[in-house]
This record gives C-alpha cells, structure tokens and sequence, in this order.
C-alpha cells in the first residue's frame, strides 16, 4: 500500500466564511492528533486521530480500511445541505480519490435530530451515494438533553477505530472499522 498522506500528515478543508487557525480552504498540516471544528473536514492515514465534539452538528465518519484513511467531517446543522457543506464533502473525495473506494459511513445523530433535520442527513447519504463506490452506511445515535447532545467523535486512523462519547448518557460506543 502507497501512502496517500505522509507520516503524521493531516489534511483539512475549511468553508470559506470560516476561519480556522487563520486558515480558510485547503491546508495540510503535521501533527499526530487534530481537533476538527464546525465546517471543517480533516483527513488522516495510518496514525493522526482525529477528534470532533457535537453539541448539535452533524458530524460524518469516513474510513478506508484498504488505505487506513479516515476522516471526520463536522457540519452545522441546518434544514438542508448547504453549499459549503457539499463542498467539504465532495473536495477531499475529489482530491484523494482512494477515500471513495468502499468507504464505511458513520452519522452521527440524535432522536431531536432525526426529527428535526432529516433532510441534511439524507442529502449528506444521497451526495456520498454519488461520489463514492459501495459506500456502507451506520448512524450513531446518541442521547440527547434540552434539544442539545454532547458527544466526542474519535476516529484513529492506525487502528481503524472510531469511538463515540455519549456525555449526556455517560456511555461509549466503539466501532472496529477494520474488519469490515
């Protein structure tokens, strides 16, 4: 197996009315861990974990187990997906085509979440339909408390391992990626 991403090297993609570390768009940066913010995707191999924390967001889990490329994409919730948001999904796809080859595709969610935003989360499965071959999807749901979850996303790269923790119920969920 190539590398795709040199040791340690973590590439993100911001939307463009954000700014992150004084960086908009496309940037790639060495580390060995990363925290992914609101409208940001960050993609790793074999070794950088990579972290989001949820109050409400929609937060999206892609790995490769052939590459042990992952990577999480954090998205403001919103009735629809917005252009910004296709954009962070569909640019590293584009950019790293290696991450479309049979990707496993966690979604992170709620019961308030489900009801109130079903169409971002359909929009988000119909765009990754499109762009990615054989994708296999899984929602994580996770409880929520006065309309707000707060959940750690943790996906490491090296051990094709995501986990998810649920604070509002106190409990972890872990999922073996590499197997699948």
């Amino acid at each position: 197996m190539d590398p795709i991403l040199a040791a340690n090297e973590i590439a993100a993609w911001s939307a463009n009315s954000i700014l992150h570390d004084g960086h908009q768009a496309f940037e790639r940066k060495y580390d060995t861990q990363a925290s992914v913010k609101t409208m940001q995707s960050m993609m790793a191999q074999n070794g950088p974990d990579l972290e989001a924390r949820s109050g409400s967001c929609l937060v999206l889990s892609f790995y490769t187990a052939r590459y042990k490329l992952g990577m999480l994409t954090h998205l403001s919730r919103d009735d629809r997906l917005n252009e910004e948001s296709v954009d962070l999904i569909k640019k590293p796809f584009s950019q790293f085509p290696a991450l479309a080859e049979a990707p496993l595709v966690h979604l992170l969610t709620s019961p308030r979440l489900n009801k109130d935003c079903p169409d971002q989360m359909a929009d988000a499965r119909q765009l990754i339909e499109s762009i990615a071959s054989r994708p296999q999807f899984e929602y994580v749901t996770v409880t929520d408390q006065n309309d707000e979850i707060s959940a750690d996303v943790l996906l490491f790269t090296k051990e094709g391992q995501l986990l998810v923790v649920d604070h509002v119920a106190d409990s972890e969920l872990r999922f073996n990626l590499s197997t699948r």
